[in-house]
């Protein structure tokens, strides 16, 4: 490779309290060759002065302030920012391993026809207190759709790759590196965290950033869905990063969007695949699923024509779910009487699962 600066864009809103530690792991690296482009998206809480004197002239960051539009805008707002011939995603409360970007590097230069690699993660309280060694797989439910065997269709010993730090590999015992087209299996949920992911720089052009519809939540998966449609992608299996957990997310907002936009994200990824890339009984399974997590986020808000509509969409795929059916009924009780059947509902919630 002719060049190795990585672009690290951090986007951010309002965490001056924790930033700084964030900022602190990007400086840590022992891969050196790198910009920091802070994208602070309307911030109240003097981020800007804290960043300025936190790096004091340190010409290596870009620091841009702009009027609160959402992570996605941001997020583009940094890639357009980006002169690196890499690409490395970092949320404004997490932290990565000291040798994260070498080793990213070192997988890179091992195999390379792969546009992104990611990693897989530990997940902290706000406080900083160890939770989880391997987040990745509790996180992203998608993976107990796979076997990491015949996910990709190589794999090798992280040790086996050239230059691989020897603190990534020390983490734990037989750590895999894992490469391949993933996008057909991919379809079923995400199984990437946008702050273990590096990207080449023609790989992120290619792909043309983060769908800024997609308000509040879904972003990150219709982001690298597109990812692994355009080439193959790899995973180095081992914790390079530690995501927080417990703290109030002021980026994004978690409602029935994060259901609508999977489900949109889904159903674009379907429509464009005009190579025929995606199997059928992947694509029927995760819109079985993704109408009735609609049609469930419906019911809670009430809006009793969206959980028909949805429920049946997904019935037509899939007639026999018992607790979808029961849903789509109560969907036509009277406000008064739903209430007291909500009730009962929660209580037996369980035993209707299928």
């Amino acid at each position: 490779m002719s060049g190795q600066l990585v672009s690290v864009l951090v986007p951010t809103y309002n965490r001056a309290d924790c930033l700084l530690e964030t900022l602190d792991c990007v400086l840590a690296q022992t891969h050196t060759d790198w910009e920091l482009i802070i994208v602070d998206d309307g911030s109240t809480d003097g981020t800007g002065n804290l960043v300025a004197a936190h790096f004091q002239g340190d010409t290596r960051l870009r620091y841009i302030y702009q009027q609160n539009a959402g992570v996605s805008h941001a997020r583009n707002t940094g890639l357009r920012a980006a002169k690196g011939d890499f690409i490395a995603f970092l949320d404004s409360d997490d932290r990565w391993m000291p040798w994260k970007l070498a080793a990213q590097l070192a997988c890179m230069r091992e195999r390379p026809e792969i546009g992104m690699v990611w990693t897989d993660m530990e997940a902290i309280d706000h406080t900083g207190a160890f939770l989880e060694a391997r987040h990745l797989r509790t996180m992203y439910s998608a993976y107990q759709h796979h076997q990491m065997d015949t996910l990709f269709s190589g794999s090798m010993a992280a040790e086996a790759v050239r230059s691989m730090p020897a603190e990534a590999t020390q983490q734990e015992s037989a750590v895999r590196f894992f490469f391949g087209d993933i996008f057909a299996p991919m379809i079923l949920g995400s199984l990437v965290h946008t702050s273990t992911v590096m990207l080449r720089r023609d790989r992120a052009l290619l792909v043309g950033g983060f769908d800024e519809t997609l308000k509040h939540s879904g972003e990150d998966y219709d982001f690298h869905l597109r990812t692994c449609k355009a080439g193959p992608v790899g995973l180095l299996d081992v914790s390079a990063i530690q995501y927080r957990k417990g703290r109030p997310d002021r980026l994004t907002r978690y409602t029935d969007a994060t259901a609508i936009n999977f489900l949109a994200t889904v159903e674009k990824a379907v429509a464009n695949d005009t190579e025929g890339r995606l199997r059928k009984q992947d694509v029927d399974r995760v819109l079985v699923e993704a109408n009735e997590w609609v049609a469930e986020e419906k019911f809670k808000l009430r809006d009793s024509k969206a959980v028909r509509r949805h429920a049946l969409r997904s019935l037509r795929r899939k007639p026999r779910q018992r607790r979808l059916i029961a849903l789509f009924v109560m969907s036509y009780l009277p406000m008064t009487l739903l209430e007291r059947v909500m009730r009962f509902y929660r209580s037996a919630k369980d035993r209707l699962r299928r």
